[in-house]
């Protein structure tokens, strides 16, 4: 039973969500290998205290850091080691968080369950209006997910073989397509992966 049971994938029957896609394995590895190249690179040379304790024309030792210099130079350490760890665990949220793929048991509303919700469109005032809409909702399907309704705002997905709600495009980077779940998750991704960018070359330069 525990061998036939799949311990994550994309179906409903997984426990956890995870993409199994090669080009995904690949390109989420290169991602972990650059920001902890470049983590290693801050905190053993730009950040180094041996580095800046020696004069950069001649390499000779000069005076040691004073303490509030030591100090600061020890918060620019934790500010690169916290940008670092917040970009990565962004990356592997959105790795591992469901894009919002559209179940293969789902359904249109009916017109009172969408008199229930006022965000969503009100139903029609006449009988008939009403079945032609359920009518045109129920022609709606995929004809990719094996004719599974097809909710407005889903798009199929190639990579996953499912349609995903308000689908973006799927991402090799992050193994994972973009969509509802966690299209946040992947903006916070993309700004502190930036930020990190920024950081480094400052501190490069400087």
């Amino acid at each position: 039973y525990l061998c036939s049971r799949p311990i994550c994938g994309t179906d409903f029957t997984s426990p956890r969500w995870f993409v199994l896609n090669g080009s995904g394995f690949i390109c989420s590895a290169l991602t972990y290998c650059i920001h902890i190249f470049s983590l290693v690179t801050m905190q053993t040379e730009a950040l180094s205290t041996q580095f800046w304790a020696t004069d950069s024309r001649t390499g000779d030792v000069v005076l040691p850091l004073t303490k509030h210099a030591a100090f600061f130079l020890y918060g620019l350490r934790a500010l690169s080691l916290a940008l670092t760890s917040i970009s990565l665990y962004s990356h592997l949220r959105t790795m591992l968080t469901d894009p919002h793929v559209i179940p293969a048991t789902a359904t249109p509303l009916t017109p009172d369950q969408q008199a229930r919700y006022p965000h969503r469109p009100r139903p029609l005032p006449s009988a008939a209006a009403n079945s032609q809409a359920l009518l045109t909702l129920h022609s709606r399907v995929c004809s990719k997910c094996n004719s599974n309704y097809k909710p407005p705002r889903s798009s199929h997905c190639s990579a996953l073989g499912r349609c995903v709600l308000k689908l973006d495009h799927f991402c090799p980077w992050v193994n994972n397509a973009v969509g509802f779940g966690n299209h946040s998750l992947f903006i916070c991704f993309v700004g502190y992966t930036c930020l990190t960018c920024l950081w480094t070359f400052t501190v490069q330069i400087w």
